[in-house]
Parts: C-alpha cells; sequence; structure tokens
C-alpha cells in the first residue's frame, strides 16, 4: 500500500515556489526466502525553489523519514530507522550554457532497534555543467563527505547512510557527450570513489561510439 500526497504553492513560478510531501508506504512480505518482513515507511518534507540573483538560484530540502523492518525469523535484525536530513543546493548560470553549482548535506539518522547506532553525515558536492550547442554535453562531479557513526565500529545499515561507511569518502563522476555527426555519437565517463576502508580508489572508465543507421 502507498499514498503520497503534494501540496504546491506558486507551481510553476520560477521565483518562488514551495512543495509539501507525505508519503506513506507499506509491505507485507511471507515469502520463505525472506523470512516474512513488514515493512513501514513514513515520510515528511518540504521543498522550496527560487531565484536569490537574477543568474543564481537556490534549493532547500528538509526531510524527516521513518523506516520500520521487522522480521518474523531469529537471526534478523529488525530496524526502526529515523532520519531527519537538511540540504541546499545553490546554482550560477554565468551564461546559459555553463552552470556552476554546489550542494551541501547534513543528514542524522538512528537506528532505535535492539541494537541502537546513530549516524551524523555532512557532505559537500561541487559540479560543473556546460552544453556545446546541439552538440553535446561536459558534465563533472565530485562529492566529499565526512560520516561519524556511535559506535565507532557498527556494521551501518544502508539506510542509514546511503551506503557509505564511517570516516571520509569521495565520490567523483566525469562524463563527456559529443554528437560527431548526425548519426555518431561519442561518450566518455569516468566515476569512481574512495572510502576510509580501502587502501587505493576504485575507478571506472568507459569510452563508447555509437552510429545510428
Amino acid at each position: 500500500k502507498n499514498i503520497r500526497q503534494d501540496f504546491y504553492w506558486n507551481r510553476n513560478r520560477s521565483t518562488l515556489s514551495i512543495r509539501l510531501r507525505y508519503n506513506k508506504k507499506t509491505n507485507l512480505n511471507n515469502q520463505y526466502l525472506e523470512g516474512g518482513q513488514r515493512f513501514d515507511y513514513t515520510e515528511n518534507s518540504v521543498r522550496i525553489k527560487g531565484k536569490l540573483l537574477k543568474k543564481m538560484s537556490a534549493q532547500l530540502d528538509a526531510m524527516r523519514k521513518l523506516e520500520i523492518k521487522k522480521y518474523q525469523i531469529a537471526g534478523r535484525s529488525d530496524k526502526d530507522i529515523l532520519t531527519r536530513e537538511i540540504a541546499v543546493d545553490l546554482s550560477y548560470r554565468p551564461q546559459q550554457r555553463i552552470e556552476i553549482a554546489a550542494r551541501t548535506k547534513w543528514l542524522n539518522s538512528e537506528n532505535r532497534a535492539s541494537y541502537p547506532i546513530k549516524v551524523d553525515l555532512f557532505s559537500v558536492s561541487p559540479r560543473i555543467n556546460y552544453s556545446f550547442r546541439r552538440k553535446g554535453k561536459l558534465r563533472a562531479e565530485v562529492e566529499f563527505n565526512h560520516v561519524k557513526v556511535v559506535p565507532e565500529n557498527a556494521i551501518l545499515p544502508y539506510e542509514m547512510a546511503s551506503g557509505y561507511h564511517g570516516g571520509t569518502n569521495v565520490r567523483w563522476l566525469a562524463s563527456f557527450d559529443y554528437n560527431v555527426s548526425r548519426y555518431i555519437r561519442a561518450s566518455v565517463s569516468w566515476n569512481g570513489r574512495y572510502e576510509a576502508y580501502l587502501k587505493k580508489p576504485i575507478y571506472t572508465l568507459r569510452a563508447e561510439m555509437r552510429a545510428y543507421f
């Protein structure tokens, strides 16, 4: 069962708009492999978008969500995760084809089940986008974040920190797409990550050429 309701004020105005959201999900899974699971999710959030200057815009997101998972067999740990999150995104366009932006996020999450865990996450993500008129796009983004975990050596459920581990983490992405001709498109991407528990960064480099007939 899923119930979602959005309330808007000035929805189509770029100067200032507000969105309030209520989202409720309930799921009962009785499959044998899962051992029986009940999942409840409740989200309350607000989004405020507007222009600070002629060429600068901002977006503020504030959210509170509660995720509860209860299992019917032994050996599976129940989860009762309360998360509060605030994110601010600033975007500056000196020209229509160029965007220079940054996103800052603070997250506090607490697992209130039988084995309590607390998490504080702070991240900064600068990015740049450049569009080649009718030809392609260049994009680069990097995220720096620090995750504080209490107790320090606890194993984090994925839901508490979006899959991040405790300590300092870095993720990056760079991509380039270009229309060589009407029927040929080339793309190159480089993405990777470095986390506190890794001895060296892990990254992937991909190049692709497509022809359309």
